[in-house]
């Protein structure tokens, strides 16, 4: 039995996605600029897309696949990348190239096309950018928490998961692999662990490592950039809690929700904000995603009422994130002033 042309309503994977992107990109720049144009400025329609993708790829079952391009041209338009008009082979458009928008805190990675790709580029790369930090904790028990990567040698994460517990001197990058490529299961690298900063006051700390001697340099996540959270956004958290019954490596875990408060405090002076994402033991530390690809925060404790009543028993924790601007006094009073790479909105050079 031969499997036969592909479906035209099988969706792209994300590889493929992130692929035929960065193709209309380039097809539908500006004149002179695209791989095929002579420097004249006739419109360009999606069909011509694909006919130009066919022959590029050399993949001639790519036209009946046509509803997806639909599809993620309609995605980037409503990004703000493409922008359409109507066409002479009506449903293909022709488009043009809006705006890149790419800023210079994610200029060196394909987050800025989170918009347009949607949750699984965001869940891909961050998920690959997020490491399970493993240790003894003080009785003795096996304990967890998260680590977000920020360059090959420094992963953030919280002042209590590296004070609770003996970080175990070495530990392993993540088995999910980055959307740039083309297998979803990642090699997992061993990485030493060679000292760790935390804060006074702020719920912030870095892990120094280093590669294991004779390991590959340890492969990170570019564009990778920090804003402030918002009313208005929505969440993905990501971690490492203890699933039962699971095998090693530890499961990523990866919850869904949005910001319900921007900004609190505590009666300590701590600034905090809250999400409805779940969060459980383990997830401390993990990176708070928006859904433009950018870090809102870290998860720190659930803030919750202690009581001996059974309504206090019962009651839901609120979900608390130490933001990015605590992220980043906390960064600069450790001595890593250069770390972070927070938004400020500007284009790329």
């Amino acid at each position: 039995m031969t499997s036969g042309p592909p479906n035209p309503h099988q969706p792209f994977g994300i590889y493929a996605r992130w692929r035929v992107a960065r193709e209309m990109l380039l097809f539908f720049g500006p004149p002179g600029e695209a791989p095929h144009a002579d420097g004249e400025a006739e419109a360009r329609s999606l069909a011509d897309f694909i006919g130009y993708l066919q022959e590029k790829w050399g993949d001639e079952d790519l036209g009946i696949r046509f509803p997806q391009f639909i599809a993620l041209a309609d995605s980037m338009e409503r990004a703000g990348l493409l922008r359409g008009a109507p066409g002479s082979h009506p449903p293909f458009r022709n488009f043009s190239v809006l705006g890149l928008g790419v800023t210079a805190a994610q200029s060196n990675g394909i987050l800025w096309l989170a918009r347009a790709l949607g949750p699984e580029l965001i869940i891909r790369s961050y998920g690959a950018a997020t490491i399970a930090i493993t240790g003894i904790s003080a009785d003795g028990e096996a304990s967890i928490g998260t680590g977000l990567l920020l360059d090959a040698r420094h992963l953030l994460t919280n002042k209590h998961v590296v004070e609770e517990m003996t970080l175990d001197r070495e530990l392993k990058t993540s088995a999910t692999a980055a959307p740039d490529t083309d297998v979803e299961v990642a090699e997992q690298q061993s990485v030493r662990v060679v000292n760790f900063r935390s804060h006074e006051s702020i719920d912030v700390a870095v892990v120094e490592i280093e590669p294991i001697s004779g390991e590959a340099t340890i492969k990170t996540v570019g564009g990778v950039a920090f804003r402030g959270p918002g009313w208005e956004d929505d969440t993905w958290t990501f971690g490492y809690p203890r699933v039962p019954m699971a095998i090693d490596p530890p499961p990523l875990v990866v919850h869904k929700g949005s910001v319900v408060n921007p900004c609190v405090r505590d009666m300590l002076g701590c600034k905090y904000f809250l999400f409805s994402a779940t969060s459980r033991p383990g997830n401390s530390g993990g990176p708070i995603v928006a859904q433009d690809g950018r870090v809102l925060g870290i998860v720190t404790r659930t803030l919750e009422i202690k009581g001996d009543t059974v309504d206090d028993r019962l009651h839901t924790p609120f979900y608390a994130g130490v933001p990015t601007n605590q992220i980043a006094k906390a960064l600069v009073d450790l001595g890593y002033p250069d770390l972070l790479k927070v938004e400020k909105w500007g284009p790329v050079d």
